[in-house]
């Protein structure tokens, strides 16, 4: 990634709070000299689960209407 990015114009970098992301842009900050900012609500969201299958039914209702 930070091979890729380095020389192109960032102002600021913004990660989910999981490890293996902010893993994936830390090298790039470094070079950067720029903070990561991490974003909550990048977090994945739960794909199992009461709360998972009334969502979904509450968006297919919402697609349909």
């Amino acid at each position: 990634m930070k091979d890729i990015l380095k020389d192109d114009p960032i102002d600021f970098l913004i990660s989910s709070p999981y490890q293996r992301a902010i893993l994936t842009i830390g090298n790039l900050a470094s070079e950067l000299n720029k903070d990561i900012i991490l974003e909550e609500d990048l977090k994945e969201r739960k794909l199992s689960g009461v709360e998972f299958v009334v969502a979904s039914v509450k968006s297919v209702i919402r697609l349909w209407d």
